[in-house]
């Protein structure tokens, strides 16, 4: 065949693709619906959609209509309004619509063909802030939450310079009301900082390096890539983690005893709902995950209630050769949220298999072999965490020998201070940081003596272990002000 009757024929064949009608819902057999049905998607916009700036100032309140077309291959083209709100909210309801390819596509006469579907997109009332000549001022109650201007609870007061995506652009000074008046109570510094992993992480730091307030990670272009607010005292609340489109794949949030996360998969279509444990004003222990929801990027769900038998896949290493890359399997049962019984695991190339045996979320047993090992290697637990090498008392002792009790006492708190770091391979410590905060002079203190124990011995960290071999861990510690609970 000639190349240019191959290019006719290519041109013929899109013509045809170009000529197929878009259907409205009541003209197909089975109308385009989302994997996993409305309720997932509305879901999805809810925790995509964000109220552009300038209409957070203007409170602006009301409806976007969006239309598109969703392809035979779930894809959704030809994005229109139908209803605009004002241009800046419009364009965010078609970039939360276009980010959403998780379709069933309609059926006529047992085939799939194209359907127009059309989205309402609300946008509803937002906590007052004002916005003058680049400064954001929002008010506040004792309680730190947000009030009007000329509310009689209003007794904080934030200024921040901002652009007008919403982004701060300068420090953060808190006014505090006294006799009617603002009188300026500090200031926290602005730093636009390099992002380990790329972009640039917008925030405000207290003396102690803490965040304080909004936090925002950029991408090079720009993109919002996660978001999150850190409170005086160090918890975090809700945080958004985003893709490289600024799609949320991950939702955190602190919900009474417990942590939620939620995630989904690239398309949009929901992945899975967990509970971990939340120790705020106590140690940290080592609790299961629970695994509330699960549904494949089909819309297939697989655990529901912290029921079921699910496969996991990972991208893994080869362990015939280390280059290659190969994908590790695992199967099992949930129940009531927590692994149970027996869980299998392989990768597909061969070179790898492995057999867990779990208890309410806890493994009793397991066993490994991979390629060039003759025995089958037996381990309990799957991980060991990181251990001071002189044990929890030689911890407890040497906290107790090295901690200053001035720091408490001249601040007049008392407390935990929980400090998050990395224990390497080596035993060394690394990415310290304050995951929960009591007081910038304690918090100082607790991150002085998570660093004086990266040291030689007996001043160190044995690694943790996982199926026998070293890995890197991260651990939490407590470190205790002004209590005898050492």
């Amino acid at each position: 065949m000639s190349r240019a009757l191959a290019l006719l024929f290519l041109l013929v064949a899109f013509a045809t693709n170009a000529q197929q009608p878009a259907y409205h819902d009541f003209e197909v057999h089975q109308p385009a619906e989302p994997h996993g049905g409305l309720n997932l998607l509305h879901q999805f916009i809810t925790v995509n959609i964000r109220k552009p700036f300038m209409a957070q100032v203007a409170n602006t309140k009301g409806l976007v209509i969006v239309q598109g077309v969703v392809e035979p291959d779930g894809q959704v083209t030809e994005i229109s309004l139908v209803r605009s709100l004002r241009p800046d909210c419009d364009r965010e309801a078609i970039r939360v619509f276009s980010l959403f390819t998780a379709w069933k596509p309609a059926q006529k006469d047992g085939k799939a063909v194209r359907q127009l579907v059309t989205l309402p997109i609300q946008f509803g009332h937002n906590e007052p802030v004002q916005y003058q000549l680049g400064l954001a001022t929002r008010y506040y109650d004792a309680n730190l939450s947000v009030v009007g201007a000329s509310d009689s609870l209003a007794v904080i007061r934030s200024d921040v310079p901002t652009d007008t995506l919403g982004f701060p652009t300068g420090d953060l000074t808190l006014f505090k009301r006294k006799g009617g008046k603002w009188k300026k109570e500090t200031t926290i510094l602005f730093a636009r900082e390099p992002y380990k992993a790329g972009g640039t992480l917008l925030i405000h730091r207290l003396p102690n390096l803490s965040a304080f307030g909004p936090v925002y990670h950029l991408s090079r272009e720009g993109v919002l890539l996660s978001n999150y607010v850190q409170s005086p005292d160090g918890t975090v609340g809700l945080r958004l983690d985003r893709n490289a489109r600024g799609m949320v794949i991950k939702r955190t949030e602190p919900i009474n005893s417990r942590i939620i996360e939620t995630t989904w998969y690239a398309n949009g279509q929901l992945k899975s709902v967990m509970a971990t444990a939340s120790h705020q004003d106590q140690p940290v222990k080592s609790l299961p995950e629970q695994v509330l929801t699960y549904w494949d990027s089909t819309g297939v769900q697989l655990i529901s209630d912290g029921n079921g038998t699910i496969t996991h896949h990972y991208p893994v290493n080869s362990a015939a050769n280390p280059k290659l890359q190969t994908m590790l399997i695992k199967q099992g049962v949930y129940e009531k949220g927590l692994k149970q019984g027996r869980w299998m695991g392989g990768y597909v190339d061969g070179s790898y298999w492995e057999e867990e045996f779990y208890d309410k979320g806890q493994l009793q047993v397991g066993r490994f072999t991979h390629i060039g090992k003759s025995d089958t290697v037996m381990y309990s637990p799957t991980e060991r965490p990181p251990q001071f090498v002189t044990g929890i008392s030689g911890l407890n002792q040497f906290i107790a020998r090295n901690l200053n009790p001035e720091v408490a006492q001249k601040a007049g708190v008392h407390g935990w201070v929980q400090v998050r770091f990395v224990v390497n391979t080596d035993g060394k410590l690394s990415d310290i940081v304050i995951q929960r905060g009591l007081h910038p002079a304690a918090d100082e203190e607790a991150i002085r003596i998570v660093k004086a124990m990266n040291g030689n011995w007996p001043n160190r960290w044995n690694p943790g272990l996982r199926n026998g071999y070293p890995v890197k861990m991260t651990y939490t510690l407590p470190i205790p002000f002004g209590t005898n609970q050492l």
